[in-house]
Parts: C-alpha cells; sequence; structure tokens
C-alpha cells in the first residue's frame, strides 16, 4: 500500500471519532417524560402555608397590607420577568458579527501536502439608518411589555381592594345577621312561654320558631359568603391554599370625596396616567418604525465586504478584497412593506379602541359614583332618623316592662334592615371608587 494510501487509512478512524464526539456534544437534551414532568412541576409548587415564614397573614389585613401583598402575586412576578427580559434585549449588539470563512479545503490535498485554500473576514452592513431604528424597536418593545406589567399591577391592586372590600361587607353583614338570631332566638322562647302559660296561641310559638330558623339559615348564608369572599381575598393577594384571611377596615368611613373632578378632567388624568394608553402609543411607534426598516430594505445597499487571503501551489501568497452589493431587482419588498402599512393600520385600530375603551371606563365609573353616592346618602339618613340611642332606651323600656319587648324586637329588626341596606350602599359606593381609581390610574380617595 502507498505512503498516501496508509495516511488515508490512519486519519479514517481519527475523522470518524471526532465526528461522533462532535455530534454527541450537539445532542439536543431528551424531552422529559410524564413522569419527569411531573416531578418538575411537583418542584414549583409552593411550600406549607405557614404564618412564622410571613406567607400566610398572622392578623386581619387592612388595604395598605392587601395592596403590598399584591406586589409578590405569581402572576405579576411573570410580567416583571418579561419586561425585565425586553429591558435586556435593548443593550444586545443588533450589528451582525464578522464571519470568518474558511474555503478550498480538500482532504487528500492535506494529506499529499499541496492544499490550495482561503481564509477571509467578512463584515456585514446594516443600511443607514436600520440599525438606529431595530434598537428603537427594541426599546417601544421594552416599553409595552413594562406597560403591560404596569397594567396587570393595576388590575390585580383593583381586584384585591374589591376582595378586601366585600370581605368587610360580609363581615358587617354577619354581624347583622347574627343578632338577628339573638332576637330570634328571644322572641321564640318568650312566644313559647307564653304558649305554655296559656297567654298565647300556639300558632304564634310556631310562627316564631319559623322566623327563627329562618333568621339563622340566613346566618348560616352570611357566614357561608364571608368563608368565600375570605378565600377571594386570599387568591387576589397571592396567599397559599389553606391560609385564614380576614379584613380589617371601617365601613363607616366609606364615602366619596367631597368633590370629585369632571368626566373631562378624569378623562385627561387617565390618558396621561394609563399604562395602556403608554402601551397603544409604543405599539403604533413601533410599527412606524418597522415601515422605516421595510422601506429601506427596497434600495440597494452594500451587503458585504470581505478581506481574503489565499495559498496555493500556482500561486503561494495573494490577497483580495469582495465586496457584494444587495440589488433587489426581483423583489423590491413591496410585500414587506403592504405588511408594515397594514401593522401600522392595526396599531392605530386598536389604539383608538383602547383610547375610547378608557374614556368610557371613566365616565362609567363616575356615574356610578354619582349613583352610588347617592344611594348611600339615602340609607344614612333613613338610620340617623332612628339613632341607636332610641333602640338602647326601647331596650331598657322592655327589661323595666314599661315597653312589649316584642314591639321592641320589632323595631330593632327594622332598624337592623336599614343596617343592612347602608352596607349594601357603602359597598356600591366603594366597588365604584376601586373602579374610577382602576379606570383613571390613580387613586382618588383613601
Amino acid at each position: 500500500m502507498s505512503r498516501r494510501g496508509s495516511a488515508r487509512l490512519a486519519l479514517l478512524p481519527l475523522t470518524v471519532a471526532a465526528l461522533a464526539t462532535a455530534s454527541g456534544c450537539w445532542h439536543a437534551p431528551a424531552p422529559l417524560g410524564p413522569e419527569g414532568r411531573t416531578r418538575w412541576a411537583e418542584g414549583l409548587l409552593p411550600p406549607a402555608a405557614s404564618v412564622g415564614e410571613g406567607r400566610c397573614p398572622a392578623e386581619p389585613l387592612d388595604e395598605a397590607a392587601v395592596i403590598a401583598r399584591v406586589a409578590g402575586h405569581p402572576e405579576l412576578r411573570v410580567a416583571d420577568a418579561r419586561a425585565r427580559a425586553t429591558e435586556a434585549a435593548v443593550d444586545t449588539p443588533r450589528e451582525r458579527d464578522p464571519e470568518l470563512r474558511v474555503g478550498k479545503i480538500q482532504l487528500d490535498e492535506v494529506i499529499d501536502g499541496g492544499p490550495t485554500f482561503g481564509v477571509g473576514v467578512r463584515a456585514r452592513f446594516e443600511r443607514p439608518g436600520t440599525l438606529s431604528a431595530r434598537e428603537h424597536e427594541a426599546t417601544l418593545e421594552a416599553r409595552v411589555a413594562q406597560a403591560e406589567r404596569d397594567e396587570l399591577a393595576l388590575t390585580l391592586a383593583s381586584g384585591a381592594r374589591l376582595a378586601h372590600a366585600r370581605l368587610i361587607a360580609a363581615q358587617a353583614d354577619l354581624a347583622v345577621r347574627d343578632r338577628l338570631v339573638t332576637l330570634a332566638e328571644a322572641r321564640a322562647d318568650r312566644a313559647a312561654r307564653a304558649a305554655r302559660a296559656g297567654a298565647a296561641t300556639r300558632v304564634d310559638a310556631d310562627l316564631a320558631t319559623l322566623d327563627l330558623a329562618s333568621a339563622r339559615e340566613a346566618a348560616a348564608r352570611a357566614r357561608a359568603d364571608v368563608d368565600a369572599e375570605a378565600r377571594a381575598l386570599g387568591d387576589a393577594v397571592g396567599a397559599p391554599a389553606g391560609c385564614s384571611v380576614s379584613a380589617r377596615g371601617d365601613l363607616g368611613a366609606w364615602e366619596a370625596p367631597a368633590e370629585l373632578p369632571a368626566v373631562d378632567a378624569l378623562t385627561r388624568l387617565a390618558l396621561s396616567r394609563r399604562a395602556v394608553v403608554a402601551a397603544a402609543a409604543a405599539e403604533v411607534e413601533r410599527g412606524t418604525t418597522r415601515r422605516f426598516v421595510a422601506g429601506r430594505e427596497r434600495w440597494p445597499w452594500f451587503d458585504f465586504a470581505q478581506l481574503e487571503y489565499v495559498t496555493g501551489d500556482l500561486d503561494p501568497e495573494r490577497w483580495g478584497l469582495t465586496l457584494g452589493i444587495s440589488l433587489p431587482i426581483f423583489r423590491l419588498g413591496d410585500g414587506q412593506v403592504a405588511a408594515a402599512d397594514a401593522e401600522v393600520a392595526l396599531a392605530r385600530a386598536r389604539a383608538e379602541r383602547d383610547v375610547r375603551s378608557v374614556a368610557s371606563q371613566v365616565a362609567s365609573a363616575r356615574a356610578a359614583v354619582d349613583r352610588a353616592n347617592a344611594r348611600l346618602a339615602a340609607a344614612r339618613e333613613a338610620l340617623a332618623s332612628y339613632p341607636e340611642a332610641r333602640i338602647e332606651a326601647l331596650r331598657e323600656a322592655a327589661e323595666a316592662r314599661t315597653a312589649s319587648p316584642d314591639a321592641a324586637v320589632e323595631v330593632e329588626e327594622a332598624r337592623l334592615a336599614l343596617t343592612r341596606r347602608e352596607i349594601a350602599a357603602a359597598l356600591a359606593l366603594r366597588e365604584a371608587l376601586i373602579a374610577l381609581d382602576a379606570a383613571t390610574g390613580a387613586p382618588l380617595a383613601p
């Protein structure tokens, strides 16, 4: 066998081994099977609820604590991570890296000692303004992600505030229901004793017993409502399952500001503060930037420049410079420009929709505040017509047997019915105020 054949046979196993090793290094990770995915997902579950670790609220939450806890909500963490990723992409270089090119290498020529090959460095060039336009587009994309994060934070905070207000109202309603049960128990006991003494009919005792059963059933529903609202508040603040959540707040302090700005002023405030408006503006600007890039690609430009060193048997040393020019003769870029124009039109249509939606939200919430404020004023005026002091005096008269106990109970039940109307009206006003805060993107009431 010739020397060249021996060299080829000796080089063949090394080549095969090198290719095998390289293919092993480049092999993609094996996909997870069902059991692997299950173990991976279990590792993402939160730890068991623990008051000591601060994950479960150790005491009733006021509104400030509720808003503070929203910052750790899982959905907000995802949005924040997405915003940070887009911010990091802004600083990523967008100029294409130089290329090292090696050509005309053949294995038999390497063995024979007479190779002919070239080594070159190729650099590509962007059209004027294209690189800065792409950097600006990345900045706008980051701005959109930040606006989406801010809008999500506003939505989560508003939802948590609503859940907090509803839990306070449910707790207040439960207290009224429990008082009604106490009154019904006292009346049923008096009716039963009067029936045994012959001072009342059995029908009166039965009606009192039915009233007591109805009051207890209503209290049980109110207690279930408290549990449901507590779970809703726990979900809103991102508390783990199994946490016992309660709310603290003064329902009597829920009222609208003395003077609310007009709808036009509130709309201007919303347009300056709402993240959805900022995102819409950034989307329109990003579409315009893409239209600029697509328009530039329709014109000829230097595609690359390559400096090359060539060596071989015929010409031991030779340097060369190659210039590549992009001539979009057969593809004038009309499709890309048309697509960019359509994207700009779509972004503008969405921006108009979002701006009008914000204005509509402001107007609706402002009107809801006025209606709820009038309803609450009427409920509190009705309560003020028969203050708690008169109820207390009527109770004392009943205990002194100068007034009928049943009459005192009926009067207190009537006042408790007004109290429940006040609770519902106060909650409606609080919900309207929170909706107006969310619509304007700024708190207007404490």
